[in-house]
């Protein structure tokens, strides 16, 4: 009896499941070339940066020994882990700068760039009268732009913030290059075309700021940055605990300023300087108050919490009145990154 239709034999039926199987896998890879291929060539862009930048981590307490000072001969991790272990066996025995001064050096030797670390003596000399530690501070970077022409971008950490970028997996020029400004940043609307004509990738050499700083927090909501920047003299919106700067003479003549005063000073200006030039933290007044309104067509400011929030992504910065808080949550950090 004739048959109108004729079932496919088994040999026919495993060639149609081979070729169907072979058109997904040819399908899988052709998707994966494509994204490697995007991958590859965000990548190559970002190790142009690093290869292209020299990259320095600055690191500056007076409570900072020579047991402390030893971070800046450090150059593999293995060293470091040697060297945490040689240092208590117990890390509630630490102080909290020294955590913080070891989860900044191993992002540093991971990244590639140079630890740089002061215990700020031989700035002490600098002003006729004694000011109080965070004052030495700018007079620090200042000498690094003369002393270090070999790094394009300097980073000041303060003693209780640390590099955490999403568990030392992110460089800064990734970030850098892709993160956004704070809506209030100078230059704002320019900046944001312009990564967006560049497809979110706005290389940070390239970007025309030479000082990157973040909003404060503000303490009646510690979860927020302040709503704006320099809006009122009584506050100070911009945080001087971090901070990227770059080698060249702008910087150095903003911070020459900072140190001195500008020597155009206004009225106004000397006697802010001369109020705050020796009361302890009031370095941050007079980046507020004089340098920031002078200089603000050079700043990138970035939101509180990628800059200065304990629980940031980026840049954590653990401000407490109280030691103990401060080490608790560096605890976890370091336990989180194999100390």
């Amino acid at each position: 009896m004739k048959r109108y239709y004729e079932f496919p034999s088994r040999k026919a039926g495993q060639l149609t499941i081979f070729i169907g199987l072979g058109l997904i896998f040819l399908l899988q890879n052709i998707l994966s070339l494509r994204y490697f291929l995007k991958d590859t060539m965000i990548t190559d862009s970002l190790t142009r940066a690093r290869q292209e930048m020299k990259i320095c981590i600055c690191l500056a307490d007076d409570r900072y020994t020579d047991t402390d000072m030893q971070l800046n001969n450090i150059k593999s991790l293995q060293e470091l882990h040697q060297y945490a272990r040689g240092l208590s066996e117990n890390w509630s025995n630490l102080k909290f700068w020294q955590k913080s001064a070891l989860m900044n050096s191993a992002y540093a030797i991971k990244s590639g760039y140079d630890v740089i670390m002061s215990d700020l003596s031989p700035y002490r000399d600098v002003f006729a009268e004694p000011r109080p530690s965070v004052w030495l501070k700018p007079s620090f970077m200042l000498d690094l732009q003369y002393r270090r022409p070999d790094c394009d971008w300097f980073a000041l950490i303060d003693s209780d913030a640390y590099f955490w970028m999403s568990n030392h997996t992110v460089s800064l020029s990734q970030w850098f290059s892709t993160a956004s400004l704070h809506e209030a940043s100078p230059g704002y609307y320019e900046f944001e075309a312009e990564k967006r004509n560049r497809r979110g990738f706005y290389d940070w050499d390239e970007q025309k700021a030479f000082l990157l700083v973040g909003l404060n927090g503000m303490f009646s909501s510690p979860a927020e940055g302040f709503p704006n920047v320099y809006e009122d003299k009584d506050n100070d919106f911009i945080c001087a605990g971090v901070y990227f700067i770059k080698n060249g003479a702008r910087s150095k003549q903003f911070l020459h300023d900072w140190v001195s005063g500008p020597v155009d000073s206004s009225d106004e200006e000397t006697a802010i300087m001369q109020e705050y030039a020796f009361k302890f933290s009031l370095e941050q007044r007079v980046l507020n108050m004089v340098m920031y309104p002078r200089y603000k067509d050079g700043f990138h400011i970035y939101s509180y919490r990628d800059f200065g929030s304990k629980n940031s992504p980026m840049i954590r910065h653990i401000w407490s009145a109280f030691h103990e808080e401060r080490s608790c949550l560096m605890d976890k950090d370091l336990s989180a990154l194999g100390f």
